[in-house]
Formats: structure tokens, sequence, C-alpha cells
């Protein structure tokens, strides 16, 4: 985690699963609103 960020993920749009987990993302999401949960539970 730099600059005490933490990188989402998304699987709708470019690029597959594999290259967002090789990217390191730390959550990943299948659709928009699971992001809410994400932003809301830290």
């Amino acid at each position: 985690m730099l600059a005490g960020t933490r990188t989402c993920g998304v699987t709708y749009g470019n690029g597959s699963l594999q290259e967002l987990k090789e990217a390191g993302a730390d959550f990943m999401v299948d659709d928009f609103k699971d992001i809410a949960f994400i932003v809301s539970s830290d």
C-alpha cells in the first residue's frame, strides 16, 4: 500500500480478472454497487 491508499479493480470494463490480480488490486468487484461496501467498511 503506497501513500496509505488501496486499489479496487473492477471486472467489468478493460482488462481481465487475471490482470487485476497480477497488478495487485487490493479489492476486486463485479458490480459497481459492491464498491460502496468496500468504502464503508474501512
